[in-house]
């Protein structure tokens, strides 16, 4: 089954939650039209809704040579993004200045006050064979959630299937939350001053000793 036939199936699995007909993409049936249109938008909401694990890459990011204008915030780096972008997870400079801008000819680029970005990205995983049970559930009922009244016109039907996905939504981002480790919290200078004081020695887990550091 290639990319496109695992996707109608999905997509037929949702419908069957709402008595919808069987349809193929591009067959022209009302079910299509709805699917088609509704498809993508509901799969791109759900997975920028939560870090799913089967939807996050490691990337080095690639500098652009393109000519930035400043406002004294020290961007001077330009970052091209990949296509399948949706937002950023994690880079590995944590304290990096992050601007998103629109470059003519390069489109939505990262700009930054660092050089040798790597991140974690979101992305736009278009393949239904890489979802957990439970995301695949979570987005069936999306987008029976969001084909109900357009096919049905029956809000009875439409709230059991909000209903069904809020429970869906859940179920699938708790267990997906159980597959690796909680991310640590990374200590910034806000942190860092609170648990300092004004002492003049003072020391916070991560940091160097510093001596007469203080209002």
């Amino acid at each position: 089954m290639n990319a496109q036939q695992n996707k109608t199936a999905l997509a037929n699995y949702a419908l069957s939650k709402i008595g919808g007909k069987v349809f193929n993409f591009g067959d022209g049936s009302s079910s299509d039209l709805v699917m088609s249109a509704i498809y993508d938008q509901c799969r791109r909401f759900l997975i920028e809704e939560c870090p799913w694990s089967f939807c996050i890459q490691t990337l080095q990011l690639t500098t652009l040579a393109v000519p930035l204008l400043t406002f004294g915030d020290n961007v001077t780096v330009a970052y091209q993004l990949p296509p399948d972008f949706l937002k950023i997870y994690k880079i590995n400079f944590p304290y990096a200045l992050l601007v998103f801008e629109n470059i003519p000819a390069n489109g939505l680029c990262l700009l930054s006050d660092t050089q040798g970005l790597m991140m974690k990205y979101v992305f736009d995983n278009d393949d239904p064979t890489t979802y957990s049970a439970k995301f695949y559930e979570a987005l069936a009922c999306k987008l029976a959630k969001e084909a109900c009244y357009k096919l049905t016109e029956s809000m009875k039907f439409r709230e059991k299937a909000d209903a069904d996905y809020g429970q869906a939504f859940i179920t699938a981002a708790a267990s997906d939350g159980q597959m690796s480790s909680p991310d640590g919290v990374i200590e910034d200078e806000w942190l860092f001053a609170r648990l300092a004081g004004t002492s003049g020695f003072v020391y916070s887990p991560g940091q160097p000793l510093v001596v007469g550091y203080g209002l």
